[in-house]
């Protein structure tokens, strides 16, 4: 015995067979295949229970009964658990009573209300309505719907934790966001046994990681440094850039996200509702914040969206007059730059307020920028470092801070006097400062999304 158990674990090699082609044989330095142990003690059973209907992998098995009768399969099966129970007991070997579910598949409603009495020694069964074997859900008309449901959450999950990992300086790397994919995205649209049965609940997550594929396919066929040139040259742009702001911290350590608002209680887009509704949703939506809580009105614009930046932020203090500010951006911006610049300023006011001893129980912060808000409502936003960062020390203090969205130009009287204080900052002298992401983004928009235009690079086109 002490030879053949040396023997079965010693200088063991594996292969793997895929479609009836072996891969090379290798070395296996650790471990036996699951299952491959106790196979030992599996491999009569079908010989001492010749009438034993059963699928098993290690020490998992699944045994059944067909019959038109429900009450003649729950008497065989009864009867193949007795059988089963003696075989365990010669072998020393337990069933986990616990673990052991039964469920029915049948198309009759009928049937299915059925209780059956199922049971090993005195204990009788449970019923699963829906069991997992080999990870693949089984439900009641063996449809694979709640399988297919659970696999599509999964994927969702797994391939928005790359979207996230990929606006990251600590995670963004090619060949980790490969390598998440294969691991967590890659492995999720099968069973084991075959492929998933169709399903528009999986087919939009079957996109998204068709769509990285397809990413990562033509990085591999396409230089990158060679588009960008490209570009450079065909919508001349401006080669002084600013370096990419991405957060610096990994989850566990990132702040938590704003509590922002996007919804004042319009029915109906911006555009199809009349300036007037839009003021007074937004007046009420305002209003419903507790009296004691600051108002602070921020606003960012650029001469036709791209140049020469000012950013305006107004302050409404309970007991004491407004507070007035405004600035220069840079002569290569954009306006979600300076949107950015006023919340930045705005900040950076209520922190020194704060650190001068003066309470703050609460703050809103009033945009009319819907992706700032957005960007600061999500996990890890990107180029939010230093803004987080303030926030949070303020939030750790006791500050509650609220980002709300309002409509534009509606004549709501802080957002016009924001408004005006940020076309103020713009006629201010400018600074020279390197061209940010968002800034090169939003001189490629207009041309590439009026005129249809491509960059060229090589014999492709991206």
């Amino acid at each position: 015995m002490y030879n053949w158990l040396k023997g079965f674990l010693s200088n063991r090699y594996i292969r793997t067979r895929v479609n009836g082609v072996y891969s090379r044989t290798r070395p296996s330095k650790e471990g036996l295949p699951q299952g491959s142990a106790f196979l030992c003690f599996l491999n009569d059973l079908s010989e001492v229970i010749p009438t034993f209907n059963r699928l098993s992998f290690a020490d998992d098995i699944s045994t059944w009964q067909s019959d038109k009768n429900v009450d003649r399969a729950t008497e065989a099966l009864n009867s193949d658990l007795h059988a089963l129970k003696r075989y365990c007991d010669q072998w020393c070997m337990q069933i986990n009573t616990t673990k052991t579910v039964y469920n029915i598949y049948s198309n009759s409603r009928e049937v299915l209300a059925r209780v059956l009495k199922l049971k090993i020694e005195d204990k009788c069964l449970q019923r699963d309505p829906l069991p997992r074997y080999l990870g693949v859900a089984l439900d009641s008309q063996l449809n694979l719907t709640a399988h297919v449901e659970q696999l599509a959450g999964r994927v969702r999950e797994r391939i928005g934790l790359m979207k996230k990992l990929a606006g990251t300086n600590w995670g963004a790397a090619i060949s980790s966001l490969k390598t998440l994919y294969v691991t967590f995205a890659g492995g999720t649209d099968t069973d084991g046994q075959g492929e998933i049965p169709p399903s528009r609940r999986v087919k939009p997550a079957q996109r998204l990681a068709e769509s990285f594929g397809a990413t990562r396919r033509r990085l591999k066929k396409v230089s990158v440094l060679s588009v960008a040139e490209a570009a450079e040259r065909k919508f001349d742009l401006p080669t002084d850039r600013a370096p990419l702001e991405t957060p610096g911290w990994p989850p566990e350590l990132a702040p938590h996200p704003l509590e922002v608002r996007l919804d004042i209680g319009l029915n109906g887009k911006k555009s199809e509702t009349a300036p007037q509704v839009q003021k007074a949703a937004a007046l009420e939506f305002i209003d419903s914040y507790p009296a004691e809580y600051m108002r602070c009105y921020i606003d960012g614009s650029a001469k036709e969206g791209t140049s020469h930046g000012g950013y305006g932020v107004y302050i409404e203090w309970k007991f004491e007059e407004a507070t007035r500010t405004s600035g220069p951006v840079g002569r290569r911006t954009c306006s979600y730059e300076c949107e950015k610049a006023a919340l930045h300023a705005c900040i950076r006011i209520l922190k020194e307020r704060h650190d001068r001893g003066n309470p703050l129980p609460g703050v809103v912060i009033l945009c009319d920028c819907r992706s700032l808000v957005q960007n600061l409502g999500g996990f890890n936003p990107t180029s939010m470092g230093d803004i987080l960062s303030t926030m949070e020390q303020l939030r750790q203090a006791g500050v509650r801070i609220i980002c709300q969205w309002i409509p534009s130009h509606v004549g709501i009287h802080g957002n016009e006097v924001a408004d005006e204080l940020a076309n103020a900052g713009r006629l201010q002298p400018q600074p020279t400062v390197p061209a940010t992401l968002a800034h090169v983004s939003s001189l490629l928009f207009p041309v590439t999304r009026g005129n249809g235009e491509k960059v060229e690079s090589g014999d492709r086109r991206e």
